[in-house]
């Protein structure tokens, strides 16, 4: 499936990850991964599937939840350091 060009594509900021003393930076949220085939991998959504706010939103909280409960999971959560998540709209 190819996105169009005029598209929009949103990345979900999740406290605390793209932060430096609490300072955000912009290197840390757009972390992209070089695959051996050439690509670029990264954890974007598209707006055709995500069309409001407050459904990137939503997103961003479901996704910081779950990564909270695998940081449990793993002995790694720690009461008051849990990630939540922030709205950055392109």
């Amino acid at each position: 499936m190819t996105i169009p060009d005029l598209d929009s594509l949103f990345r979900h900021c999740i406290f605390p990850i793209p932060f430096k003393n609490k300072i955000f930076s912009p290197e840390k949220l757009i972390r992209l991964q070089d695959q051996e085939d050439g690509s670029l991998l990264a954890s974007l959504a598209w707006r055709k599937f995500i069309p409001t706010v407050a459904d990137i939103h939503a997103y961003g909280c479901r996704l910081a939840a779950h990564m909270n409960e695998s940081d449990l999971a793993k002995g790694k959560y720690k009461e008051g350091r849990q990630k939540s998540t922030q709205a950055l709209i392109n």
